[in-house]
């Protein structure tokens, strides 16, 4: 082909061939002015969203998760134990409402139940895939449901009387299906959705064994009365930007972090003064106990810790961080049940 070029360039007037040397030494000479979008783009050409401090509950991060899980009946063929994700539905506040349910394989009939509230701008599917709660399922033999709030974006009504009687509505629902231990279920939530679940603490306190709340705001919840002690976790980082640990005045959503600790320690009737130790590299346990009806209350602070989900997929932004906020809800969770079963 070299050769064939060259024999071509030969056969050209003199004048024109010297054009179009000239021509080529130019441009092989000037820099690239446009050089290819993708190269400025990260990988994957993440949104630019993606890039940008979150200001809202984790609203960078979060994005619905596209298609749901089949619907389907549980438990089915199988039993209890199908092995399966699927969509659950339930009418309340005369809407329909969603959860995905994730059901291990071979998971017995009394298995404890878990609700995982997502963050601001998320959905039920997006929280499965975040929180790594499912893989934690999986091994211990727990089924999670995942529900999904409203709204475009959606959000928690952390005052409203809605998603409280959705969640509610899904309990009862899950409760029905002979497969869940009525006295082993809990809540955990992260940001907008650990607001939700610090509410649901306090509203469905005859129903709950045990919260976990992630990186939760709670300035403006309503008052807290349960009807009973409530096991309560609560994680955050000290550097969280979004929902900051003491607390800011000009938000309605940010409230002093250990301040709400506080009441719980109170509201279960906790011995005041913690006991504290070093549960991994910047991460500190406080644990008040004994508290009434065998009750517990624990505080994870995380040094440095941004507003994340400590172990989520993908890693959230800034520090990696020391715990598993999967694992160690289930450590905290797994031997709170409540010591008689619900009414109804």
């Amino acid at each position: 082909m070299l050769r064939r070029a060259a024999s071509l360039m030969s056969r050209l007037p003199r004048p024109l061939l010297v054009t179009i040397l000239a021509a080529g030494v130019v441009l092989a000479v000037l820099p690239a002015r446009h050089p290819p979008a993708t190269a400025l783009q990260p990988a994957g050409h993440a949104p630019a969203t993606a890039l940008q401090p979150a200001r809202h509950a984790l609203a960078t991060a979060f994005q619905p998760a596209g298609p749901r899980a089949p619907a389907a009946a549980w438990p089915g063929r199988h039993g209890c134990g199908g092995g399966a994700d699927l969509t659950v539905e339930v009418r309340s506040g005369g809407r329909r409402r969603v959860a995905l349910v994730h059901v291990p394989r071979g998971v017995r009939r009394g298995a404890p139940l878990m609700m995982a509230l997502h963050g601001a701008h998320a959905d039920g599917p997006f929280m499965a895939r975040y929180s790594g709660l499912s893989r934690v399922a999986d091994r211990a033999g727990f089924v999670v449901a995942y529900p999904s709030s409203l709204g475009r974006p959606a959000f928690w009504d952390l005052t409203g009387p809605g998603d409280v009687a959705f969640g509610r509505r899904l309990v009862d629902r899950l409760w029905r299906t002979g497969c869940v231990d009525t006295r082993r279920t809990y809540a955990v939530g992260v940001s907008n959705g650990g607001g939700m679940t610090a509410r649901l603490g306090c509203e469905l306190s005859s129903r709950l064994a045990g919260i976990v709340v992630v990186a939760g705001g709670f300035r403006s919840l309503p008052a807290c009365a349960p009807d009973r002690p409530v096991s309560v976790l609560e994680i955050h980082g000290t550097d969280d930007q979004v929902v900051p640990y003491a607390g800011r005045a000009d938000d309605g959503f940010a409230g002093d972090v250990r301040a709400w600790v506080d009441g719980w320690v109170r509201r279960d009737g906790c011995l005041p003064q913690p006991r504290e130790r070093l549960l991994a590299p910047r991460a500190e346990q406080l644990a008040w106990g004994p508290c009434a009806q065998g009750s517990a209350v624990e505080h994870i602070v995380l040094q440095g810790g941004q507003h994340a989900w400590p172990g989520a997929t993908p890693p959230d932004p800034g520090p990696r961080a020391s715990i598993s906020a999967a694992a160690q809800a289930w450590r905290f969770l797994r031997s709170r049940r409540l010591a008689h079963a619900p009414a109804g």
